[in-house]
């Protein structure tokens, strides 16, 4: 999950991956500079894409 600090859905989405990780699931949430824009999300995609790439795993 990836959601920009200025984003209006962050409180929804900072929800979201505390209820999942309550019902046991692995979730990966990163909040960053941004807000509900493309600029964010073409970041947000990439950064995706890479962790996928690498089997699921975040960088250390």
């Amino acid at each position: 999950m990836a959601c920009g600090l200025e984003d209006p859905l962050l409180e929804v989405n900072q929800n979201l991956y505390h209820h999942l990780q309550s019902k046991g699931h692995q979730v990966v949430m990163e909040a960053w500079e941004g807000s509900h824009e493309w600029a964010f999300w073409d970041t947000a995609i990439q950064k995706a894409f890479a962790f996928f790439a690498a089997g699921g795993k975040t960088e250390k």
